[in-house]
């Protein structure tokens, strides 16, 4: 059976995680040979006990490629594994071992790494008006917008980056035939057509709590820079902060009141030295974006500016342009929901 048949076939498999999958092909030199060792050539690899030998023996007898492929086709998903060309070479450059053997999405891969916005699932009003805010201004300078699809900062970071007519993909912990929450479903739809949603979980796969902190290793690993916009502790935010130390990716927050428990993840990371950021030209900075070849830079400024809760009077003084453009241009902001 060919390589991309095998690591499909072995991301089903339960406990057999990328770790285990490398200790396999260290010790056996290749998908094929992993495939066709005998159950006592497994279980001489370090880490693969009994009980994953005789699943992985059970897995050999039942596979067939046939049925896989009638899978993914009922549910409208492509995959893409660790050995095909197009799987995403800076996730797997982010993530060496820990990068998953298949990836199973809808829609289109991100071509080049973006920004990871997260926060807590409970956000306030503030939180989610920042969110879609930063998540519009930096999908509209074609920075992909990457998050989880969780309710509240991830699906606000999900909704502005649709509204800035940019890129956004999700990475969800849970496969594509049990998409969690499914009040994003409709949300989920509208990404396929600008990005994607993915997983590494196949059709079936059971879900545990495990899986989604697990996943955000893959919101990293995509990202150039990853955003905490509101996070209490503990929080899965903090998780996916965890991440970004580990995989030396950048990592930002915006600073909110001392006295707000929403806000006391972001002072935590920001007390262990994460960059402290105040509107998405601060972002676009830190990941050496040029903002002078981008000629829209005055109408997003108010957007930001709006962001950081200036009044239009403030903004008029700031841009010396007119009252009423300033007034229209805030206007037409707010009625795409920012």
């Amino acid at each position: 059976m060919e390589t991309r048949m095998i690591l499909l076939a072995l991301s089903s498999l339960q406990g057999l995680g990328p770790n285990k999958f490398h200790a396999l092909l260290d010790a056996l030199g290749s998908a094929e040979a992993i495939w066709n060792a005998t159950h006592d050539q497994w279980l001489q690899i370090p880490g693969i006990g009994v009980a994953l030998a005789g699943r992985m023996e059970q897995l050999r007898e039942r596979f067939d490629p046939a049925v896989l492929h009638s899978q993914l086709a009922a549910q409208q998903l492509q995959a893409v594994v660790l050995s095909d060309p197009h799987y995403p070479q800076f996730l797997r450059q982010s993530l060496g071992r820990k990068a998953p053997l298949a990836l199973y999405y809808r829609g289109q891969l991100p071509a080049s790494r973006g920004v990871a916005i997260v926060g807590t699932r409970s956000p306030s009003r503030r939180g989610r008006e920042q969110a879609a805010s930063f998540a519009r201004v930096l999908a509209q300078r074609g920075v992909p917008i990457i998050s989880g699809l969780a309710h509240g900062i991830d699906t606000c970071a999900h909704q502005g980056a649709l509204r800035g007519r940019g890129i956004t993909a999700a990475v969800l912990g849970t496969p594509l035939d049990n998409l969690y929450p499914r009040e994003n479903i409709p949300l989920a739809d509208r990404m396929r057509e600008r990005g994607a949603v993915m997983t590494e979980y196949p059709v079936g796969s059971p879900v545990h709590p495990g899986c989604f902190p697990w996943r955000n290793r893959i919101i990293v690993g995509l990202a150039a820079a990853v955003l905490v916009v509101e996070s209490g502790v503990p929080s899965g935010a903090l998780n996916t902060a965890t991440w970004a130390a580990e995989l030396n990716v950048d990592l930002c927050v915006i600073p909110g009141n001392i006295d707000d428990p929403k806000r006391r993840g972001n002072h935590q990371l920001l007390k262990e030295g994460a960059i402290l950021v105040e509107s998405p030209q601060d972002v676009m900075e830190l990941i050496g974006l040029d903002l002078a070849t981008h000629p829209e830079q005055e109408t997003l400024d108010i957007g930001t500016m709006l962001a950081a809760g200036m009044t239009p009077g403030q903004i008029v003084e700031r841009t010396g342009r007119p009252v009423q453009e300033v007034l229209q241009e805030v206007t037409r902001l707010q009625l795409e929901g920012f």
